[in-house]
């Protein structure tokens, strides 16, 4: 990844970040940022306080793109390693994940959607080098220990989900 591109990602994750804060707050929750420690290890972006009290943790995943430069899509990476051969998000200590579509939140719990993904993963297939294979599948970057997949924006609808509106 280019540098330009890193700065592209971050931005895009930034935005993806404050339009939830944004739409969570007309809803009437409290909302508190994390710490940049609890961030990368946790990977927990938000707390957020209903009105009746009821406190979560919340990671927010931007939408993202199907290749370099090209245009956002609605598939759903989900990261199972990071780069470093580490837990991915999927395993963090977060209580929901918040995907940006391009109409709205999904958010999903994070037990929920792993549970999931290790139904629908057979871990006993081989690595797909190609983010064209990923579906369903677990894809490695060249030169990287991360395992990815993707799944269906329809398949986070299926499992229990809150919408949440810009």
């Amino acid at each position: 990844m280019h540098y330009g591109q890193f700065n592209q990602s971050i931005e895009e994750g930034n935005q993806a970040e404050n339009t939830f804060e944004c739409s969570i707050q007309k809803l009437g929750f409290i909302v508190e940022k994390s710490s940049k420690q609890q961030d990368i290890y946790d990977h927990i972006d938000y707390y957020i306080t209903s009105p009746d009290g009821n406190v979560l943790s919340v990671d927010v995943k931007a939408r993202k793109r199907s290749a370099r430069n090209s245009n956002f899509t609605d598939d759903i990476w989900v990261e199972l390693k990071n780069v470093r051969g580490n837990t991915g998000w999927l395993y963090g200590k977060q209580d929901l994940i918040a995907f940006d579509t391009s109409e709205h939140f999904i958010m999903v719990a994070r037990a929920d959607l792993s549970g999931y993904i290790e139904q629908v993963i057979d871990f006993n297939q081989p690595l797909v080098n190609s983010p064209r294979d990923a579906f369903h599948r677990l894809y490695q970057r060249s030169g990287r220990q991360d395992q990815i997949t993707i799944i269906k924006k329809q398949e986070l609808q299926n499992l229990p989900h809150t919408i949440l509106p810009y």
